[in-house]
């Protein structure tokens, strides 16, 4: 393996449970890029952190910069970015909460700079073949159920098959856009072809 890419392969691929959906595109979850880190270099302040720079204000005076500098390792490893934010809320108000996001954001791109949670930066978490195949990873159940429907003959057989992993199934969602929704389409489907015989 490539040296240069030990740390970025090892932080690459991102849980289903950490990705949601930020309009037209996936958004990874903050904390879990922290606690990533933590667990490849320490506790924060020890063997990572960062230091923000002074917030730049734009002159729309709607929004906000910050550069972040993260360090790892030590003080000399770093890398930088910028975070943005925008100063007022959805109804025109001030956003008390402006500089924490714009420096969460500044933080979450230095840390994909060195591979965090790449998947989701090169867009792969918004490909739906990539999504289902991270969903099984992640969710052996639905692997088991997939392979339970295809092998099922009869009516029966399908719901004792549900039966048998509907409580795992809830827990990891079956709604759209949920890891289990499309093996429950796929479960209705063949249900309705044994109903009619096909």
């Amino acid at each position: 393996m490539n040296k240069n890419m030990e740390l970025w392969n090892k932080v690459c691929i991102s849980s289903p449970d950490v990705v949601k959906k930020a309009g037209r595109f996936s958004a990874i979850d903050a904390m879990s890029q922290v606690k990533a880190a933590t667990e490849q270099f320490g506790p924060a302040g020890t063997g990572w952190g960062w230091d923000i720079g002074e917030p730049l204000f734009f002159p729309d005076g709607k929004t906000i910069m910050v550069k972040i500098t993260l360090w790892h390792g030590n003080k000399t490893q770093t890398v930088c970015q910028y975070g943005g934010a925008s100063l007022v809320d959805f109804n025109n108000k001030p956003d008390d909460d402006c500089l924490k996001k714009a420096t969460t954001d500044g933080l979450t791109k230095c840390l994909s700079y060195l591979g965090f949670n790449a998947d989701v930066f090169l867009n792969q978490f918004d490909a739906n073949k990539y999504v289902a195949v991270q969903n099984k990873k992640e969710y052996p159940v639905l692997e088991d159920f997939e392979a339970g429907i295809n092998k099922a003959k009869t009516i029966e057989e399908l719901d004792a098959l549900r039966d048998l992993h509907k409580d795992k199934l809830m827990k990891i969602g079956i709604n759209k856009g949920e890891p289990a929704h499309n093996v429950l389409l796929m479960f209705n489907n063949k249900k309705d072809k044994l109903e009619r015989g096909n």
